[in-house]
C-alpha cells in the first residue's frame, strides 16, 4: 500500500494533490510534541500520520512536492504551490529572488501574490510586471499567475538565508508575524 494518502485514504489517481501520510511505527518516529499532546494527536487520521506536506505522484511513481499543507494557495478551489510559482518567477532574467504567498480575495478565496527582488540594472514598472506575470501563466497556468507583484529591495530571510514566506503571508492577511528571532538583520 502506498504511503501517500489524501485525508487517510490512499491516493487512487496520479497527478492529484494529496497529503503525504505515513503508517506509524517507522524507526525514527517521534512520540509527541513537547508539552502539546493535543497538537500531536491532531496529526493522525485513523491509521495514518499526516506530516503536513502536499505532493502528487507522477505516472512513474515519483513524488512531487507541492508545499506545506498550511502554505498552499487555494485559488478558486485549485491548489497552487508557492514553490512552483517562485521557480517560474526565477526563470525571468530580471528576477533575483522571489516569494509567492496567498492574498485574500472575495471571489476566489485566495489569489497568488508575488514579492520580487530584481537583479541590478532592472527597474520595476508595469511592463515588467506584466511580462513576469505572463511568464508564470505560460509556464504553469492562469491560476498560478500572480494577480499582483510587489517589487521589493530584499525579502525577509532567516540567518541561514531561507526566505521567511510566513512573514509576507502575515503581512497580506493582517496577522501577527510571530517570532522573528531567527530573522537576518539587514
Amino acid at each position: 500500500m502506498t504511503p501517500f494518502a489524501s485525508i487517510g485514504e490512499p491516493l487512487a489517481e496520479n497527478g492529484r494533490v494529496g497529503l503525504i501520510a505515513l503508517r506509524p511505527g517507522w524507526p525514527s518516529m517521534m512520540r509527541g510534541y513537547w508539552q502539546n499532546p493535543e497538537a500531536y494527536a491532531k496529526k493522525f487520521r485513523g491509521e495514518w500520520y499526516l506530516c503536513g506536506d502536499k505532493a502528487t505522484i507522477d505516472a512513474d511513481g515519483y513524488f512531487w512536492f507541492v508545499g506545506r499543507d498550511d502554505d498552499v494557495i487555494n485559488t478558486g478551489g485549485h491548489l497552487v504551490g508557492p514553490f512552483e510559482v517562485e521557480s517560474a518567477l526565477l526563470e525571468h532574467p530580471a528576477v533575483a529572488e522571489s516569494a509567492a504567498v496567498a492574498k485574500p480575495d472575495p471571489v476566489n478565496m485566495e489569489v497568488v501574490k508575488a514579492f520580487v527582488a530584481l537583479k541590478p540594472g532592472y527597474e520595476p514598472g508595469d511592463d515588467l510586471e506584466l511580462e513576469i506575470m505572463n511568464l508564470v501563466r505560460r509556464r504553469l497556468s492562469p491560476l498560478a499567475m500572480p494577480q499582483e507583484i510587489e517589487f521589493v529591495a530584499s525579502l525577509p530571510k532567516t540567518r541561514s538565508g531561507k526566505i521567511m514566506r510566513r512573514v509576507l503571508r502575515a503581512q497580506e492577511w493582517g496577522e501577527p508575524v510571530g517570532d522573528l528571532s531567527t530573522m537576518m538583520d539587514e
